[in-house]
C-alpha cells in the first residue's frame, strides 16, 4: 500500500496513526461505560495496517500497558477505585494480542464484511479468553474452580461483552472508516 503513496502522504498516514494510538490511549483514561474503549479495535486496526509484525503488536499491547499503569498510580493514589494491574491480567493481553492476530488477517482485504466480521471475531475472542482468565485466577469469586463456576463467571461478564462488542463496533468503524478515507484523500491528486 505505502509503494504506491508519495512521501508527504505517507508522512501524514503515519500521523493518522500516531493520532488514533494517542487517542485510544486517551479514550481509556477518562470515565466511560465499562469496557467501551477503542483498544480493542485498535489492536484489529494494528494488525491490518501495521506493515511490521512485531510493530503492529508492540504499539496496542504497549498503549494498553501504559494505560493500565497510569490506572494503577491513579488507584494508588486513591483517585480510582479499580487499580490498572490486577490478577490474570495476562489473559486481557493474550486475548488482545489475539485481536491483533485477527487483525493480520484483514491485510489488504479491508472491506466492510471482513471488518465487521473481525470486528465480531475479535470480540469474541476477548471475552472467551479475558473470562477463562477470571475464572481461573480469581481468589474470590468462582469457588470451587468447577465447570458450573465457569459458567456462571461466563454468564456474569454478559453485559461486559455487549458494552465491548459495542466499543468494537463503534471505534472499527471510526479507526478503518477513517483511515481509509484518509488514505483515499492522501492518493487523490489535487485538482488544479
Amino acid at each position: 500500500m505505502f509503494n504506491e503513496i508519495g512521501q508527504k502522504s505517507f508522512k501524514w498516514i503515519l500521523g493518522i496513526l500516531a493520532v488514533a494510538t494517542i487517542f485510544t490511549a486517551i479514550a481509556r483514561l477518562f470515565p466511560h461505560i465499562p469496557n467501551f474503549t477503542p483498544i480493542g479495535a485498535m489492536c484489529l486496526f494494528a494488525g491490518a495496517y501495521i506493515m511490521n509484525r512485531k510493530l503492529a503488536f508492540v504499539l496496542p499491547l504497549a498503549c494498553l500497558f501504559f494505560t493500565d499503569a497510569l490506572l494503577h498510580l491513579n488507584y494508588l493514589a486513591g483517585a480510582r477505585e479499580f487499580a490498572g494491574f490486577y490478577e490474570g491480567m495476562y489473559f486481557v493481553y493474550f486475548a488482545f494480542a489475539a485481536m491483533v492476530g485477527i487483525g493480520m488477517l484483514l491485510k489488504n482485504k479491508v472491506n466492510f464484511t471482513n471488518t465487521l466480521l473481525g470486528a465480531i471475531g475479535g470480540s469474541l475472542v476477548f471475552f472467551i479468553v479475558s473470562n477463562f482468565g477470571v475464572w481461573l485466577t480469581s481468589t474470590t469469586m468462582y469457588l470451587p474452580k468447577t465447570m458450573v463456576s465457569l459458567i456462571e463467571c461466563y454468564a456474569m461478564a454478559v453485559p461486559f461483552f455487549w458494552n465491548s462488542f459495542a466499543a468494537n463496533l463503534f471505534y472499527t468503524a471510526l479507526l478503518f472508516g477513517g483511515f481509509e478515507w484518509a488514505k483515499r484523500k492522501a492518493l487523490t491528486p489535487a485538482i488544479q
